[in-house]
């Protein structure tokens, strides 16, 4: 069974990979080297915090053991990207919107999310005005949006308390 060299990088903008840290590089037998590095990119996940949950992943596998290589030398590659939210400052109920109220998801607004707000014309004491969430993937256009601020990281309880927001407001035919 062949042995591979991997590395576990982590990016900020998926760019500029770093190893992780010392314990997140090692060697691995397999004859399937993708689903190795499948396999040891979710064991590492599983054990990350949620604080740290952030950010573009990728687990490494090369060929060749001692000094590793460039990372287009490698035998395989295994990436993840945390989930991605969308904020909205919203004006009206936002009836369609496949977005959701943040404390209804159970969400904490990040106080930098907050400050933006608040400097994009969010008034809290506005009983017209709301904060609105969705995962990237799911953005669309929300009636009465005043701003949106797109491309923020999430961790993974904030993901699936948000998943679970938004199914529920679809109901069996689809609609919102």
């Amino acid at each position: 069974m062949p042995t591979f060299q991997y590395a576990v990088e982590t990016s900020h903008d998926g760019d500029i990979w770093m190893p992780r840290d010392d314990e997140s590089c090692g060697v691995v037998r397999s004859n399937d080297p993708d689903q190795a590095a499948r396999d040891i990119l979710a064991g590492l996940l599983d054990d990350v915090p949620d604080d740290d949950w952030q950010g573009h992943w990728r687990c490494v596998l090369w060929s060749e053991l001692g000094p590793m290589p460039p990372a287009d030398e490698a035998a395989a590659i295994a990436t993840w990207e945390a989930p991605r939210v969308v904020w909205s400052v919203v004006r009206g109920p936002a009836r369609g919107a496949h977005a959701v109220d943040p404390a209804v998801a159970g969400i904490e607004v990040d106080d930098m999310v907050l400050e933006w707000a608040v400097d994009s014309g969010f008034d809290a004491n506005d009983a017209e005005m709301g904060l609105r969430v969705t995962l990237s993937d799911l953005e669309g256009p929300i009636e009465g949006e005043v701003v949106a601020w797109s491309n923020w990281p999430a961790n993974r309880t904030e993901a699936a308390l948000l998943t679970k927001a938004l199914a529920a407001t679809t109901n069996t035919n689809g609609e919102k």
